[in-house]
């Protein structure tokens, strides 16, 4: 009968059981509370800003080949837009496509755009170069002439003095020739004197001699007497020493009058030269007394005399030994005329004097001595004016001369007054400046009054064009020309970093094909180049769909993803088909390609839960089989747990595909369910069968067994099934749907565990019987375990040691605690996804190169007291300049990387209150940005915030809360008056996470209460309840501490924000089955009359094996989440199996009997009806404790049999 109910139940829950996860939720905003800041963001959000449904695909393309990427996102787009597999395919959207658009449509006038530009360019150029040249001509010509005119006077001025000094030099020549004649006759009065007055007084003693009536004294008186009238002087005193000594006796008898008269000199000499007092006269003296003798004195040995002392006088050179000579001939009184003669023939004969210098050193000479200045200066420049036939040179070198010795301002007043003659005030000032400028004008100065002139009307940016057209340099090449014309035009676009080889093609091209002929060279060049040649766009709007090696795709579905699931997940599945496709050809090996997004990750996620599911329930079932065919040692028994719990998990599962229709049920329910009735059912099926298994090998016949195997073991397995059914139903409590669906259903598990268990194992033992546990035989078969005495050692040294034990227990807990308060938690989901998985995979990659902006922004909604618009229906500056504080203000919050808003449509702040400046791609994307960004009443604004991260690590939900924070004190300032609401994915993250938070300080005293009470109820003791509470939080604080250790320390990862409500009430719930089986065996021997040492030993040494197999079995079970590609069911995992093995293990094994020791008769305290008397402990001998024999049974011979 039982075992028919359950095929019949098997038989109508097995096809729902298999439709639940297409009825599961893989979004956890679908669990949002309605009354949160991000709900009413949504809601405002969805009234002002109306618009169809639609769910976004993001295909990453990455490649470092920007041309190979932009092909394969044109192949891709075409294969996708003329697939009708792909359903409500609503747009796409990539840059090499709104490239090809755009480029199609501006090229004609592009083309002709640059060509007009390069003429205009080419023209300036030379126009302003050739103007460049007249002024460097002009201003040249200006100081040529100051130079001419300085010159020509400098060479006046030169030539003036230097005919004064040859003037000068003539004279001073003619005035040494008349010094050294008279010097050279002065030097011959010597030795006239000296020789010449003796010789002519013999002439005349000889001649006397020739009378020869005269006697020597009459001859000697006679031509003394001719001699003496030509001597005055000293040659009068000589002349009479001489004669004195001519007479005196000795010299008178020599008969030769040349000798006597040589005696004569010699004997007077000395007196006459000791009469002369002037030293340079004596010198010269007796220079010629003893450079002469009376026998070489001649006119010839005189001039040779004279010559010779007049150069050693002079300290001159041989040379000038032919003009003393020539001097000395001109006699001793020559004529001015032969100075003269010889003045200029001396002039005539220096080297290299032509006959014009001659001819101007005689008219120098002639105008005698000391000329005026005035008149050679005109006769210079005379000279000067008829050398040339040139009419304005010879003005030139009148005034030249005329400016007298110019200072260099009457030089420079002299050339302008020459220059602007005859011009006006305007040209004669344009001459000045010119003038100013200097000699040598630098190209800058000469640059800057071209550039003046040139932009002399123009505006500041007519005025830039003409500079930069300037600065092109003179005879500018063709290329230089194309080169600046494209610049233009891609500033003009305000894009940079791309190739402009389309601009240079299209100056290359013919200028007059025709529109279409442009249009279809626009489209080929577009379908063959990437979208940087040209990047036509402004940089924001190619951020926004390209950075790095990174471009992307973006697909636009007409599909709800919280309704319509599978056409998304089908439409996913045809889009990553037709990449596949594309890649297998081996053309596009270089592109990696991911379907990313929203949609994406749930259907990824989908598909990890559903994989996850079909490993971890086969691990699982390999693990309890391997565990219960080492507990059993047969063949049969394991497979019997098996199947009944796995009739219990087709039938909670169809149970709650019929509960999916009313409610939304959260997708890791189906995983929890799976693991949490392995582990906790097959707990209740080996309970049940090892209790059987003990009772029959007590001698107790089938029925008997069957019916105190339910009466024992049931009563724990009905409170262990409740009390776990009460931990995970207390988060029906939380407030929070998805933790409402998680606590109901595993609940529900729970209690079809334990009825399967409680119904379906003592049916099939009734129906099988020990064959069951072929081939072993237990009827009345003593246990074949080993186990026994290592239970009996193990408990009898805790007894021992309780108070050591459970001193350090106390001890363990303090660092457990310090770690477990260390704990970090969080609901980033996106990081918890597999890292295999392609949506994460692309996740990361965009989030690497562009950040998290395009998926994960927070979206605030903000409703101004004021219009956003004016009355002509332009955007008010007002609130322009108000959104513009309330976006810095966001932007200064810690965390916040990027604000969006109508001043910072790319999120950077524009001059929104005039665009004109941008060029005409820029303004009409920021116009559009600002149209779109305002709502239906006229008031209400969208603003995008962006986080540094992951959108949803613990850092961004600090910046939302403070954006929050920031937010509500709106009465002054910037927020003045204005209601704003934070929403978007990571703000209803974090509605998610608070509510969670707050929903576990309501589940917490529902949870710890509801099993106190329980307990209570079934133990009838005040401290054992409070003791397994106790223990269990030591094993929840030790579990959080390792998880600290392991994950967040060892790892980095932040445990997900459920975990430790699932943990506490996992732990709560199932961890209190041990010890109530421990606990209830230890009464149950009480009752039997063993004392409290002796009922510990005993149940301990009786159910400390199962309890481990059972323990090993549930953890073995959570352990194989850790299996799971998704870090959110590792965590579960390990947090799960690690609690139940430190229960089972360390708290049962050790701390729990320790602690029961310590309390005694405590352990049992009931103050409600006194002290029971099962319950009363009778003293034992000493030595030893008292244990009652158990009754011994009548074994009817049928049962024996069995």
């Amino acid at each position: 009968m039982v075992i028919g109910v359950w095929v019949l139940i098997l038989i109508l829950m097995a096809p729902l059981a298999l439709n639940l996860s297409d009825t599961l939720k893989y979004d956890a905003t679908n669990f949002m509370p309605k009354d949160t800041d991000s709900s009413r963001a949504q809601d405002i959000y969805d009234a002002q800003f109306p618009a169809p449904v639609t769910t976004q695909l993001i295909v990453v393309v990455e490649s470092d080949n920007r041309t190979a990427a932009s092909d394969f996102i044109r192949r891709l787009n075409s294969t996708v837009v003329n697939d009708s597999a792909i359903q409500n395919l609503s747009s796409t959207t990539s840059l090499c496509g709104m490239q090809r658009a755009m480029l199609v449509s501006m090229t004609p006038d592009l083309h002709e755009g640059l060509h007009a530009g390069y003429e205009n360019i080419s023209k300036a150029n030379f126009e302003m170069y050739n103007a460049t040249d007249m002024l460097l001509n002009t201003s040249k010509g200006m100081y040529d002439l100051k130079e001419a005119a300085l010159q020509i006077n400098d060479q006046i001025h030169r030539g003036q003095r230097q005919m004064l000094s040859m003037s000068s030099q003539l004279y001073a020549g003619r005035d040494k020739l008349v010094s050294g004649h008279d010097g050279m006759y002065q030097i011959k009065a010597a030795p006239d004197m000296i020789y010449g007055l003796p010789h002519g007084f013999v002439g005349a003693y000889q001649q006397a001699s020739q009378d020869p009536a005269l006697n020597d004294s009459q001859r000697s008186q006679a031509a003394y007497s001719a001699v003496s009238g030509s001597a005055s002087g000293p040659a009068s005193g000589y002349l009479s020493a001489f004669y004195g000594a001519w007479n005196s006796p000795g010299i008178n008898s020599i008969a030769n009058p040349d000798e006597r008269a040589k005696a004569a000199i010699q004997a007077a000499f000395p007196q006459v030269l000791a009469g002369i007092t002037d030293p340079v006269q004596s010198a010269m003296f007796q220079a010629a007394y003893a450079g002469m003798s009376y026998d070489s004195y001649s006119p010839a040995t005189v001039k040779s005399f004279c010559v010779n002392t007049a150069m050693a006088q002079g300290n001159l050179e041989d040379s000038y030994k032919p003009q003393l000579e020539a001097v000395y001939d001109l006699g001793p009184n020559p004529s001015a005329d032969a100075y003269d003669n010889m003045v200029l023939a001396g002039a005539r004969s220096m080297p290299g004097v032509t006959d014009d210098q001659f001819q101007a050193v005689k008219d120098i000479y002639y105008m005698g001595r000391n000329p005026s200045p005035d008149r050679i200066a005109d006769y210079l420049v005379q000279k000067a004016k008829e050398s040339t036939d040139d009419p304005d040179a010879r003005q030139l070198i009148q005034e030249a001369w005329d400016l007298g010795n110019p200072t260099e301002e009457e030089a420079n007043n002299y050339v302008l007054r020459k220059i602007t003659r005859d011009m006006n005030e305007s040209e004669t000032a344009t001459v000045k400046e010119i003038f100013g400028w200097g000699p040598k004008p630098n190209n800058s100065t000469v640059a800057d009054y071209v550039l003046r002139q040139a932009m002399a009307g123009k505006n500041a940016s007519e005025n830039q064009t003409i500079m930069e057209v300037y600065n092109l340099g003179r005879n500018a090449s063709n290329d230089s020309i194309k080169a600046y014309v494209v610049g233009k035009i891609v500033d003009s676009m305000n894009t940079t970093g791309g190739d402009n080889s389309y601009f240079f093609a299209l100056l290359d091209l013919d200028r007059n094909l025709s529109d279409s002929e442009l249009e279809a060279f626009a489209g080929n060049w577009a379908d063959t180049h990437d979208y940087n040649s040209p990047r036509i766009f402004p940089d924001q709007i190619t951020k926004s769909l390209t950075a790095g090696n990174v471009t992307l795709f973006l697909v636009a579905l007409d599909a709800d993803s919280a309704v319509d699931t599978d056409i998304i997940n089908a439409d996913i599945a045809q889009l990553r088909k037709h990449i596949i496709d594309l890649k297998a050809g081996g053309e596009f090996s270089s592109v990696n390609a991911y379907v990313t997004g929203s949609g994406a990750m749930t259907t990824d996620t989908e598909k990890a839960s559903m994989s996850d599911i079909s490993n971890i329930d086969k691990f699982t079932i390999l693990v309890v089989l391997i565990l219960l065919l080492l507990y059993f040692r047969s063949v049969l028994t394991p497979f019997v747990p098996l199947a009944a719990i796995g009739v219990a998990i087709v039938s909670t599962m169809g149970a709650l595909t019929i509960i999916s229709y009313y409610m939304d049920l959260y997708y890791i329910i189906q995983t929890l369910i799976v693991v949490i009735m392995m582990g906790a059912g097959i707990d209740y099926c080996v309970f049940m069968l090892s209790r059987y298994v003990e009772e029959r090998r007590e001698g107790r016949d089938k029925k008997t067994a069957v019916v105190t195997m339910v009466e024992h073991a049931g009563k724990s397995i009905t409170s262990s099934g409740l009390t776990a059914a009460l931990g995970f139903g207390a988060l029906v409590f939380s407030g929070q749907g998805m933790f409402t669906s998680i606590g109901a259903g595993i609940s529900i598990g729970l209690i079809v565990s334990m009825i399967t268990a409680l119904t379906l194992i003592p049916a099939v033992l009734m129906l099988v019987g020990d064959r069951l546990f072929w081939p072993n035989k237990i009827f009345n078969v003593k246990s074949g375990q080993t186990l026994t005495g290592l239970w009996d050692r193990l408990t009898s040294n805790v007894m021992k040691r309780s108070k050591v034990i459970v001193a350090l227990a106390v001890l363990l807990a303090v660092p457990a605690i310090f770690f477990a308060a260390q704990l970090s938690t969080g609901m980033d989901m996106v990081s918890m996804l597999p890292d295999n998985v392609e949506s994460k995979t692309g996740y990361d990659v965009l989030e690497e190169s562009m950040g998290s902006s395009l998926m994960g922004r927070v979206m605030i909604t903000a409703t101004l007291p004021v219009n956003l618009t004016d009355d002509s229906g332009n955007q008010s500056v007002a609130a322009m300049d108000r959104i513009e504080n309330i976006s810095a203000m966001i932007s200064g919050i810690h965390g916040v990387d990027k604000v969006y808003s109508m001043t910072r449509p790319d999120g950077e702040t524009i001059t929104y209150a005039n665009l004109s400046g941008y060029s005409m791609v820029e303004k009409a994307y920021y116009e559009q940005y600002m149209d779109n960004a305002t709502g239906l009443d006229g008031r209400t604004t969208v603003i995008y915030a962006s986080f540094n991260g992951s959108p949803y690590s613990n850092d961004a939900f600090h910046a939302i809360d403070e954006m929050r924070a920031m937010f509500k004190d709106n009465s002054t300032g910037a927020l003045e008056g204005t209601e704003f609401h934070v929403g978007g994915s990571p703000a209803m993250t974090r509605d998610v996470e608070a509510a969670n938070i707050n929903g576990f300080m309501v589940v917490l005293p529902i949870v710890i209460v509801g099993i106190l009470l329980i307990l209570i109820v079934l133990l009838r003791s005040v401290f054992l309840p409070l003791r397994i509470l106790l223990t269990l939080s030591l094993s929840i604080c030790i579990t959080l501490a390792a998880y600290v250790i392991v994950y967040q320390i060892g790892q980095g990862a932040t445990m997900i924000f459920m975990l430790p409500m699932m943990l506490f009430c996992a732990l709560m719930g199932m961890g209190v089955d041990y010890d109530i089986f421990l606990v209830t065996r230890i009464l149950e021997e009480k009752q039997k009359g063993r004392s409290d040492r002796e009922a510990i030993k005993k149940a301990i040494s009786s159910t400390g094996l199962i309890i481990l197999i059972c323990a090993f079995i549930m953890a073995g079970a959570f352990g194989t989440l850790m299996l799971s590609s998704m870090q959110m069911m590792q965590q579960i995992g390990f947090a799960l199996s690690s609690g139940v093995l430190i229960d089972a293990t360390l708290m049962l094994m050790i701390v729990v009997p320790a602690i029961m020791i310590i309390m005694g008769k405590w352990n049992w305290w009931w103050p409600f009806g006194g002290q029971r008397s099962e319950d009363r402990e009778e003293p034992a001998k000493p030595g030893e404790d008292k244990v009652a024999e158990p009754a011994k049974l009548v074994v009817p011979e049928k049962t024996k049999k069995e």
